[in-house]
């Protein structure tokens, strides 16, 4: 994590330490919720966000260099936010449960 807050800390993120410790953390929970299908479009949300800030803050936008691949995940993030939700995630589940009773 110390790596990765002194990258951030070159390229003039405010806030380095916090921001790495908030980026991976974005990351990690908000792709395991993907996975599982919980609160799909609220980690999306905050993935968006976060590819946004790695695409064109960090890599400055150069998208056929460094910042393609955060920007492939960038669109995948927009893609899943607007997709319905599927019948295998827990938010199908819920949605199911709520509309019984």
């Amino acid at each position: 994590m110390v790596d990765f807050a002194n990258t951030l800390k070159t390229a003039n993120i405010p806030f380095p330490t916090q921001s790495a410790y908030l980026c991976k953390t974005t990351e990690f929970f908000g792709g395991l919720f993907l996975i599982l299908g919980f609160m799909k479009r609220l980690s999306c949300f905050f993935l968006i966000i976060d590819m946004f800030v790695a695409t064109f803050i960090f890599h400055k936008g150069l998208l056929l260099q460094n910042g393609m691949t955060t920007f492939l995940l960038l669109i995948c993030c927009l893609t899943l936010l607007l997709s319905a939700t599927d019948k295998l995630s827990i938010d199908w589940l819920v949605i199911k449960y709520k509309f019984k009773k």
